[in-house]
């Protein structure tokens, strides 16, 4: 089993056809593409993605019941990773993703491997077969429209289940 740490901001700007999104709506985004690559790749494999500041909007179940979105509230999502990988039983199984030069010197030091964020979207665009210039419609709604989806879908589901 893998697990890949993501630097999420890091990655969201290496991706420019969505540039014009709500910052919100670009978390949602990368979230969506991390899940459908963690369905192909192997549902086994765990998928963290650290980002600076707070999550203000939504829950962390309603942003992705399969990845692990955490915000890194007060502290740097820089060294928020450097301690997921300092903390780690397991740094062998870690693949951390960026591009900030620190992190990567830290990450190899740690005996752990890395992966650039370029590198890493050229290998996500391949195994989802969704050209990250080719956006689906879907992410064409307001995140706070989806949020409203989410919300009404998981009371449906709590009803019925």
């Amino acid at each position: 089993m893998l697990h890949f740490i993501v630097d999420g901001y890091n990655l969201i700007n290496k991706i420019p056809t969505i540039r014009n999104f709500s910052l919100q709506e670009k978390r949602l985004y990368l979230i969506s593409l991390l899940e459908e690559f963690k369905r192909k790749i192997s549902t086994r494999n765990k998928i963290s993605i650290i980002f600076d500041g707070r999550n203000t909007l939504f829950s962390r179940k309603s942003l992705s019941r399969s990845i692990e979105v955490v915000f890194s509230r007060g502290e740097e999502a820089d060294s928020l990773i450097k301690k997921l990988v300092r903390n780690s039983k397991n740094p062998g199984s870690l693949i951390v993703v960026t591009e900030d030069k620190s992190i990567i010197s830290y990450v190899k030091n740690c005996g752990v491997s890395c992966k650039k964020s370029s590198e890493f979207l050229r290998e996500l665009k391949k195994k989802v077969k969704r050209e990250t210039s080719d956006i689906d419609d879907n992410f064409k709604i307001s995140s706070s429209v989806a949020y409203q989806i989410t919300e009404e879908l998981r009371k449906i589901w709590e009803e019925k289940y």
